[in-house]
């Protein structure tokens, strides 16, 4: 019996020590992706700050914090930006889910403020916007943070009804790290095809395999130093086995935090299981384009409202 209770105190302490081992490295990977924005110009950033921070409220009706999960230790939630034009469609508005990015560990529901003009749009055209938040703790890892947007697609199919929206009349539109997430919460669904009309799709990294081999040029030594199998189970690109909805993949061919060939490559896999794929390659784009100007951003946005429209059910 004593042999028995140290063998299983062993384990356990070898458990442990891998865990901790695990936060430590996953800690300094996920710092690691921060390095677009610390390279961004100075002015760049403080650019958009200003347009989060300073700009007023959005108008019209807004359905704030409202909880997805409301777990003792974690609660996450949504906001819902109601349309601000058109008559509601007997069935409800069409709606469109941002889910925001940050390197898995930054960025928050309120991120959809960055891109406030966009957002207005997409209100103008008669679609709610529905931007959810997730955990952002490299001591969740990875599994957290991609098992809350699986919880919050969750919950958006079986209540969004309750706000007016049509549950089968809506797109995703989800950019960096939220669109790794993304791709596996919809993967875990078992039939993304089928559950969204579209998915607008910036700068994600799909295979973290490929990242730590160079694909995430500084931080690929870091990548490099998780076990083979956890980048594997977290590379999405590498799971496709059917549709997905329409998609659109916008990335730009100066991004030095997450290289196009990502990008490329799920443009491939999506295609060769019959998903209809636009891809939009933004000349001299940097990860998440902070070396653009704003009149950049404003018609790399115009030219996503007709693919929107295009998948919308009327």
């Amino acid at each position: 019996m004593t042999v028995r209770i140290i063998g299983v105190v062993k384990r356990r302490l070898v458990i442990l020590s891998a865990t901790i081992v695990l936060l430590i490295l996953t800690g300094s990977v996920l710092f690691g992706f921060t390095s677009a924005v610390k390279n961004a110009p100075p002015d760049v950033i403080v650019e958009q700050r200003a347009l989060y921070s300073q700009r007023s409220p959005p108008g019209g009706t807004v359905h704030r914090d409202i909880l997805y999960r409301n777990g003792p230790f974690n609660k996450q939630g949504l906001d819902i930006y109601m349309p601000v034009t058109g008559e509601k469609p007997e069935q409800g508005w069409p709606a469109v889910v941002f889910v925001h990015g940050g390197s898995w560990m930054h960025g928050s529901k309120e991120d959809i403020r960055v891109v406030d003009r966009f957002l207005e749009k997409m209100r103008r055209k008669g679609w709610a916007v529905i931007s959810i938040d997730y955990v952002t703790s490299h001591l969740r890892l990875l599994d957290g943070p991609s098992d809350n947007v699986s919880r919050a697609f969750e919950w958006i199919h079986a209540n969004i009804s309750a706000y007016d929206i049509d549950p089968w009349n809506m797109g995703i539109y989800s950019v960096s790290a939220g669109s790794h997430l993304t791709m596996e919460a919809m993967i875990a669904s078992g039939d993304p095809g089928s559950l969204w009309r579209f998915w607008l799709e910036e700068i994600g990294p799909m295979d973290l395999v490929a990242m730590a081999e160079g694909e995430a040029f500084e931080a690929s030594e870091l990548i490099n130093r998780f076990p083979g199998r956890y980048l594997e189970k977290h590379s999405p690109g590498l799971h496709v086995r059917g549709p997905f909805p329409p998609t659109a993949i916008v990335h730009g061919d100066a991004d030095d935090t997450v290289a196009i060939k990502q990008s490329e490559r799920l443009a491939e896999t999506l295609m060769k299981y019959g998903t209809p794929v636009t891809f939009t390659i933004v000349e001299g784009g940097n990860h998440g384009f902070f070396n653009k100007s704003q009149g950049e951003w404003e018609e790399l946005e115009n030219s996503f409202i007709p693919f929107m429209m295009k998948y919308f059910r009327e």
